[in-house]
């Protein structure tokens, strides 16, 4: 992990503790309702984005990022993710219930993270063996550039 990465980071998991039920909600409306069985969070610093709904200003709300809330549908719509690698990504798409789906959009990196949500404990009998694409972080937040 990059320097950059770890800063990144740090201050994705500050705002994810204070923002992770609110953000859990939204994935299970998303599913319940369902408009996705893929809810995807955008994090980005830029003021405003062309991909999902801004759902938080980080301006407006003392965040370190803002989020936007979008789905895989709209990802494989506006090639984000290649639909050639459209079940790649689903095998490495962890439970949504349990993790946030996150697109981090910076200048330095496009990276999908996924963040187990506040008491959310991982099973550390399914640790990832090195062929797997996802990239074990901290905390059990996994990588994965896709």
């Amino acid at each position: 992990m990059t320097p950059i990465q770890e800063e990144y980071l740090i201050s994705l998991r500050e705002d994810f503790h204070a923002l992770g039920s609110y953000l859990q909600e939204i994935s299970s409306a998303v599913i319940k309702e369902q408009i996705s069985a893929y809810p995807i969070y955008l994090v980005h610093n830029e003021p405003a984005i062309s991909l999902g709904r801004l759902i938080i200003d980080s301006g407006k709300s003392r965040t370190n990022w803002s989020f936007s809330a979008s789905i895989i549908e709209e990802l494989l719509r506006r090639e984000i993710i290649d639909f050639d690698r459209l079940d790649e990504f689903k095998s490495i798409y962890k439970d949504p219930h349990h993790y946030a789906c996150v697109l981090m959009l910076t200048k330095e990196m496009t990276d999908f993270v996924f963040i187990p949500y506040e008491g959310q404990i991982e099973d550390e009998s399914s640790e990832d063996s090195e062929e797997s694409p996802i990239h074990r972080g901290d905390g059990g937040i996994h990588f994965e550039n896709f």
